[in-house]
């Protein structure tokens, strides 16, 4: 080959192409797989979720009879029911629950009374 063609072909002065690091990718991915494993065993319990009004399927509720609406409560704390399901107004509760006003005005809470 004249050196006319080895100055014009970029790639004639590797003997050995470069090459995807597949091995260190590997291992980088083993370590980050046992990192996260290895933290989430460590981890302890979730925290009760806060108390934030907006009612949910299982939420812990205080029934006000007066007004006709329930009101979320601390799950470990003494609660009249827990919600069922969530309904629209114009829905009716399912056999076994009974239907109360969610305080922000959502729709109505089908309640089971606790006890």
């Amino acid at each position: 080959m004249p050196a006319s063609e080895a100055r014009h072909n970029p790639f004639a002065r590797y003997q050995d192409p470069p090459r995807f690091p597949w091995r260190f990718v590997l291992i980088l991915v083993g370590v980050a797989i046992a990192a996260i494993l290895g933290l989430g065993a460590l981890a302890g319990d979730p925290a009760d979720a806060p108390i934030d009004n907006l009612l949910a399927i299982g939420s812990c509720v205080e029934v006000d009879e007066m007004r006709g609406e329930v009101a979320e409560v601390p799950c470990d704390e003494p609660h009249d029911a827990v919600v069922d399901r969530l309904i629209p107004f114009d829905s009716v509760c399912p056999f076994g629950t009974e239907p109360f006003r969610d305080r922000q005005g959502m729709g109505l809470a089908c309640v089971v009374r606790a006890g």
